[in-house]
C-alpha cells in the first residue's frame, strides 16, 4: 500500500509539471459537434447523440453575435499557443454539449437555454479571466469570474433582449440556477456541464473512444435531482477520467503557469493602453493574442515566452523565497453509482479510486513552488485592472 502511495504520488507530479500523466498524447479527434441549417431548423450532432432543434428561441441565441463568439473562445484557454498540434476545443463547442445533454435528459426548455447560454461571458482565454481579476476560483473555490458577471454580460451582449422577447429572462438568473441540477451541481457531483467536459476532455486525450461515450449515455441517468450511473465499471472510468484530467491539464503545474503568465501579460497590455477591457470581455482568443504578439514591450514578450517555452521555463522547486506558488484547482468527481445496496459513492466502492482521488486533491489544492529560468514577472496582485460595471 506504501508503494502504491508513492507511485501515485509521483505520477501527479509527473502530470503536473508536462502535463502527460496517465493519458495519451492529444490526437485530432472527429469533430465534436456539428452544427447544420436544415430549413427553419438545426441539426445538431454531438459526441452524446443528435436532435433537431425547432424552438424560435433557441436558434436565435445559437445563432446570436455573442453565443457565436465562443467558437473563437477556447475551453483550455492559451493552451494552444503553447502547444501548437492541441486539438480544437471550444466554448461553443463545450455549450452546444451541454445543452444536448440538458435536452436528452428531459430538462425544460428554460433550463435548456441556462445550459446554451452558461459560458457565454467567459473572457477571452476562458479561466485566465479568473487570474486576471481576482476572483479566487483557484484559491477557495468560488464562483468563477464569469459566473460573477453573467447576468450583467447578458444584458451588455444583448443576450437578454433575445430572451425577454421569448419570456425567458429568468432562464439565467441566479435564483432559476438553484433549481436547474440537471445541468448544475456543486463538485463533486454530476451535472450536464461536469459531464461534458470531462468525457470530451477523455476523449480529445484518447483516454475514450465513441463508443464508450455511447456506452456512457445509455448507462447515465438524471433522475430525482441526481446524476447516477448503471454500470459500476463505467462510473469508475468516467471517475478516474475526471482525475486525470484534473492531474493532467487544468490542475497541473504547466496549466497553471502558461494561464498566469497570460493573465500578466494581459495586465501589462491593459496598462498600456494596447489592450481594453472590452477586449477581454467580447474579443475572442486570436484577436488578443494578436495584439500581445505584436507588442515590443518587454515584459509582454516575458510571459509570452513563458507561455511558448513552458517546458524550459518551468522547475518544479522546494518552496523557498526564490519560487514562486502556483495555485490550481481540483476537479475530481465522485459519481453515484446504483448497486444492489442502492446508490453509493465511488469512492466508497473504489478504495484504490479514493486514494488516488485524496492524493491528486492534496496536491493540486496545496498548489506548485516552481523555479524560472528567467527572472520571474508574474504577479498574482491584478485587483487594478478590474473593471467597473455599470
Amino acid at each position: 500500500m506504501q508503494l502504491k502511495k508513492v507511485a501515485l504520488f509521483i505520477s501527479v507530479l509527473v502530470g503536473a509539471i508536462i502535463g502527460v500523466a496517465l493519458v495519451n498524447q492529444p490526437q485530432q479527434p472527429q469533430p465534436l459537434v456539428q452544427l447544420v441549417e436544415d430549413g427553419a431548423s438545426l441539426k445538431l450532432s454531438t459526441l452524446y447523440g443528435s436532435t433537431t432543434i425547432t424552438e424560435p428561441v433557441l436558434i436565435e441565441l445559437i445563432k446570436s453575435p455573442a453565443f457565436q463568439r465562443l467558437g473563437k473562445v477556447r475551453q483550455y484557454g492559451v493552451v494552444c499557443y503553447a502547444r501548437p498540434n492541441e486539438p480544437e476545443y471550444t466554448r461553443l463547442q463545450h455549450s452546444l454539449g451541454v445543452f444536448f445533454l440538458t435536452r436528452a435528459y428531459g430538462a425544460p426548455l428554460s433550463e435548456q437555454i441556462a445550459a446554451l447560454l452558461h459560458d457565454v461571458s467567459h473572457t477571452v482565454f476562458s479561466h485566465v479571466g479568473d487570474r486576471l481579476f481576482n476572483s479566487n476560483y483557484y484559491l477557495y473555490g468560488n464562483n468563477s469570474y464569469q459566473d460573477n458577471i453573467h447576468e450583467w454580460y447578458l444584458e451588455k451582449s444583448g443576450v437578454m433582449d433575445i430572451l425577454r422577447r421569448y419570456d425567458m429572462a429568468h432562464a439565467c438568473s441566479s435564483e432559476a440556477k438553484r433549481s436547474q441540477l440537471c445541468f448544475e451541481q456543486p463538485s463533486p457531483d454530476l451535472c450536464a456541464d461536469r459531464i461534458e467536459y470531462n468525457i470530451a476532455g477523455g476523449f480529445i486525450d484518447g483516454m475514450l473512444t465513441q463508443a464508450e461515450i455511447t456506452a456512457m449515455m445509455k448507462s447515465l441517468h438524471f433522475y430525482n435531482g441526481h446524476w447516477f450511473f448503471d454500470d459500476l465499471n463505467l462510473a469508475k472510468k468516467f471517475a478516474h477520467i475526471s482525475v486525470q484530467l484534473s492531474e493532467s491539464r487544468w490542475g497541473a503545474a504547466w496549466s497553471i503557469f502558461i494561464d498566469q503568465a497570460a493573465a500578466a501579460a494581459i495586465q501589462r497590455a491593459v496598462t498600456l493602453g494596447l489592450v481594453t477591457h472590452d477586449d477581454v470581455h467580447f474579443s475572442t482568443d486570436d484577436e488578443v493574442w494578436a495584439k500581445l504578439t505584436t507588442s515590443s514591450d518587454p515584459e509582454i514578450m516575458t510571459q509570452l515566452g513563458h507561455i511558448k517555452n513552458y517546458k524550459e521555463h518551468l522547475k518544479l522547486a522546494a518552496p523557498s523565497p526564490e519560487t514562486i506558488h502556483l495555485h490550481g484547482k481540483f476537479s475530481g468527481t465522485n459519481p453515484l453509482v446504483m448497486t444492489e445496496a442502492g446508490l453509493q459513492r465511488i469512492r466508497d466502492v473504489d478504495t484504490e479510486f479514493n486514494a488516488q482521488f485524496e492524493m491528486a486533491k492534496t496536491t493540486i489544492t496545496a498548489g506548485y513552488h516552481a523555479k524560472l529560468k528567467i527572472t520571474p514577472t508574474i504577479t498574482t496582485d491584478m485587483s487594478g485592472v478590474a473593471p467597473k460595471f455599470a
